[in-house]
């Protein structure tokens, strides 16, 4: 900063009374508040604005400012930017150029640096590299401070921002699969004749009372293996008095009258035809096999409609029943009009069915059960990629404050309007891609800040242009200066109006819940030095924590074949019988006492004649079928396959989104008492989009539209110890601290929460210590967490100790020690029962952490930068944190 002559002192009072306008140090404030409304959160940490508040000091061997008669034209911007830094340094939440994100204002120094610097880069695992790079450019000829008449301070700061803050994690995978689907069909029958004496075997009962069991076996070994003989143990006593062993006497030869079988027996009498027994009911699978337009072999594609008609659809559940019996088991007359399935009949009598004709009538003539369906086979190629989402944004701050100090009372007035236009994007460095709805979001929410490029109720616009334009023609007129303040409040007085204006926006600050803030209104707020009363309107970009998951998975359904198919359909059937001719008294068709004969004679032109004639007394009146193949069996499998192709996509994205919001804060303080009380609302044009999920399905829902309460509240004591000659022994500070934040839509990932902790500090000669104990009460919808905590410091010479316990469901400890070892450097280590990781957002783990650190701090200044390498058993753990002036 450019030096001064020592003899400007004497002149320069109007410069010199403007500047002790704002000239009180910040008190060091020791609060503890947690740093976000989200869970979960380390609630022991003091949060970064606060750590910021350290007593400032005046930079050294300050030049004294020249009278107005002496000061050049060329020297007036060094003027205001030695008015403009002193009260940066002094009061920085009063010359906050930037917007809550970029930078803190406790680094801003226009006479020191024009660009700013802020970072969290780390190299862990399950971290990203960069989880915050900002940068703000502030050139030192944009900064303007000027006194009007009237009481008037103007201040303007404006610059260009830019940064790339971590947003989210995501993971893509890429699949694709066969899938092959399989189930069996097993199918058995028997069907036996009865012997011709049947009848009187059993007195003529009705055979239709009968009830019948079977019990069939079959043993079929590979190839050269003999199989051993079928014991069918059935419970039955074969030696019972009860029980009538029928003995089927086979013989060799066959007929295939079609006016027998040919017919099903249908021109025999009712008393003659063949009886038999049908062991099994019989289930239809016609429908499978396209009711007889698809073949019965292994290969052939059957038909879906059929099988989802009996319930056997491939990837469904097994079915028993097969939508019923088409016949049962029992005894049963070889006749159409006395056999209950017509099907099995034609097999059973029909000895020049076609092929196809078996075949069809087989479907219906077995027990077919299903097996059940096997566990599908499933061949997966998988392809995983991860990738980190960035917000990136770039914006252009203006920041115009004016002071009114009241020329009567002891008070003054304070009007603010920050307007922060930019735009905003989310992106994807790694997969080189754009989340345009997000980005929208974004975009609108740096872009609502405009709204106050308009609303500009206290003209604060053509203030600063009135400012300017006496500063130029203070430099035509060659006579450079400010207008002498004349107020009822005395420069002690303006001092603590200033102090506790700064501290009101520090603590409007901390109650906000906006990430970025892209516009700020304040008007008509009162201060005087007791008390403060201060009005806002926001803008920016509120932050949410989601968890999203989609899938888009497309299945092409293969067709369904017989892959395996064992059959007796070319060997099940005809039953087969010989004509018997016995005299018709044998039979017992007509009574002993009935007789009947009948003659019929043709005669023809020639002469010739025809007689048909028929006797009941000829031994060859009447027919009975001998049977000869006494025996129809079958033991079937069919086995179905199916295979399936699948394809798609699970996309995850675990992170935050930010989103466009208005709010309307109130602030103010009563002696000791600080409050601020934020209210607002947000929305959201793609609730259902961020990062790489285009449509989230399956992960936790967000609404369209939300709102938020917050409130702080801290009550600040000090008392003063004096020795002899009244000089300062100790000084103790007790600040409980009351912090609510509500929101609307309440989740796992975005808690409500009451958070309340009682700090006391002690400041001796050589020796300082803080404890902070509190209790966090955490609302995440679905469950209520209650966390307690406690965290502790103590300063011997330059030796500093800092240590941390928290409860929650377990138990989580931290200690550090650090030393001075040169101008601005510090070493120490540190130990710790958990690490922080950042796969989305951050969190912690619970795996042991320690190592060294190292520190730089400007001298005399809050900027600083700390380098902590760690190891655990993940590995070593570098991490860079801080802020830089350039």
């Amino acid at each position: 900063m450019p030096q001064f002559k020592t003899r400007s002192v004497k002149v320069g009072s109007g410069i010199l009374i403007c500047l002790l306008v704002i000239t009180v140090p910040l008190k060091a404030q020791s609060q503890s508040l947690p740093p976000s409304p989200t869970i979960p959160i380390d609630p022991t940490k003091i949060p970064e604005q606060i750590l910021e508040q350290t007593n400032p000091v005046l930079p050294q061997n300050p030049s004294l400012v020249p009278s107005s008669q002496q000061v050049k034209p060329s020297q007036i911007n060094q003027v205001i930017e030695f008015a403009i830094t002193t009260t940066s340094v002094r009061y920085p939440w009063l010359t906050n150029p930037t917007d809550k994100l970029t930078f803190s204002p406790t680094i801003f120094n226009p006479s020191n640096s024009e660009r700013y610097l802020d970072t969290d880069i780390r190299f862990a695992n399950k971290n990203p590299n960069i989880v915050k790079l900002t940068y703000g450019y502030f050139p030192k000829n944009e900064q303007f401070y000027w006194v009007l008449p009237n009481n008037r301070i103007v201040i303007e700061t404006q610059g260009y921002q830019a940064g790339v803050i971590q947003q989210g994690q995501a993971t893509d995978l890429n699949f694709s699969s066969v899938i092959t689907l399989s189930r069996a069909l097993t199918g058995n029958q028997v069907v036996t004749t009865l012997p011709e004496v049947f009848p009187e075997i059993t007195n003529n009962q009705n055979p239709a009372t009968f009830s019948v069991q079977t019990t069939v076996g079959q043993i079929i070994n590979p190839p050269g293996t003999i199989a051993s003989p079928v014991v069918i143990n059935s419970g039955i006593n074969l030696n019972a008095p009860n029980v009538t062993i029928i003995r089927n006497e086979t013989g060799t030869g066959s007929t295939n009258s079609p006016q027998g079988g040919g017919s099903n027996f249908g021109n025999l009498e009712a008393q003659n035809t063949p009886q038999v027994i049908q062991g099994f009911p019989t289930v239809n699978l016609q429908a499978i096999f396209g009711n007889g337009s698809i073949p019965f072999r292994e290969g052939s594609v059957v038909s879906e409609a059929g099988l989802a008609e009996l319930g056997l659809s491939l990837g469904g559940t097994s079915n028993q029943t097969l939508k019923g019996f088409s016949s049962f088991a029992g005894i049963k007359v070889l006749q159409p009009d006395k056999f209950d399935n017509f099907d099995l009949l034609q097999i059973l009598t029909r000895p020049n069915l076609k092929q196809s004709e078996r075949e069809f009538y087989y479907l219906n003539s077995l027990f077919w059960a299903d097996l059940g369906q096997r566990t599908p086979q499933v061949v997966t190629r998988l392809n995983r990629s991860n990738s980190s989402w960035q917000r990136l944004y770039i914006s252009r701050p203006v920041n115009q404050s004016m002071i009114s100090y009241d020329a009567k009372e002891i008070k003054a007035k304070f009007d603010n309007r920050f307007v922060n236009l930019g735009v905003s994007i989310s992106y994807s460095f790694d997969k080189g891609s754009l989340n345009f709805s997000q980005s929208v979001n974004n975009t609108l929410g740096m872009l609502l800040g405009s709204a106050f490029v308009v609303l500009d109720p206290q003209n604060l616009q053509d203030r600063v242009e009135e400012a300017k334009k006496f500063r130029d023609d203070s430099a035509k007129n060659n006579v450079v200066s400010f207008t002498p303040l004349a107020t009822a409040a005395t420069p002690e007085q303006r001092q603590q109006i200033n102090q506790r204006l700064n501290t009101s926006l520090l603590y409007s600050s901390l109650s906000s819940p906006l990430e970025q803030v892209s516009g700020n209104l304040a008007i008509d707020s009162n201060i005087t030095p007791s008390s403060s009363n201060l009005f806002q309107v926001k803008t920016g970009l509120y932050r949410r924590l989601v968890q999203f998951l989609d899938q888009d998975i497309q299945r092409s359904q293969g067709d369904t074949i017989i892959s395996n198919l064992r059959t007796n359909v070319n060997k099940f059937g005809p039953l087969t019988f010989l004509d018997s001719q016995i005299p018709t008294d044998l039979t017992g068709f007509l009574p002993s006492n009935e007789s009947f004969a009948s003659e019929v004679v043709l005669t023809a032109p020639d002469g010739r004649q025809f007689v048909d004639s028929i006797n009941s007394s000829d031994p060859s009146f009447t027919t009975i079928p001998t049977g000869i193949r006494r025996l129809a069996i079958a033991f079937d499998r069919i086995e179905l396959r199916r295979i399936d192709r699948e394809s798609g996509k699970f996309s995850s994205y675990l992170g935050s989104v930010s989103l466009p919001s208005i709010e309307a804060a109130w602030t103010g303080s009563i002696n000791n008492l600080n409050y601020s009380i934020s209210s607002g609302l947000w929305f959201n044009v793609a609730p259902n989009s961020a990062g790489n999920v285009s449509n989230n399905t399956l992960g936790t829902s967000e609404p369209s539209i939300g709102a938020f309460l917050n409130g702080l509240i801290v009550w600040n004591t000090s008392s003063v110890e004096t020795g002899e000659n009244n000089a300062v022994t100790a000084v103790t500070t007790q600040s409980p601290v009351i912090r609510v934040s509500l929101n609307s839509a309440t989740n796992s990932n975005n808690a409500s929460f009451v958070n309340l902790s009682y700090t006391i500090s002690r400041q001796m000669q050589g020796m300082s210590f803080s404890v902070t104990p509190g209790v966090v009460f955490a609302d995440q919808k679905t469950s209520f967490k209650t966390i307690s905590f406690l965290q502790s410091s103590l300063n011997l010479g330059d030796l500093s100790f800092r240590s941390s316990l928290e409860l929650d469901d377990s138990l989580l400890w931290s200690l550090e020690t650090v030393k001075p070892v040169g101008t601005g450097w510090s070493v120490g280590a540190f130990i710790k029962s958990s690490r922080e990781i950042n796969q989305g957002f951050d969190s912690r783990v619970n795996e042991t952490n320690y190592g060294l650190l190292f520190r730089y701090q400007i001298p005399q200044t809050p900027t600083s930068i700390e380098a902590q390498l760690g190891n655990s058993s993940s590995g070593i753990d570098l991490r860079i944190r801080g802020n830089l002036r350039l």
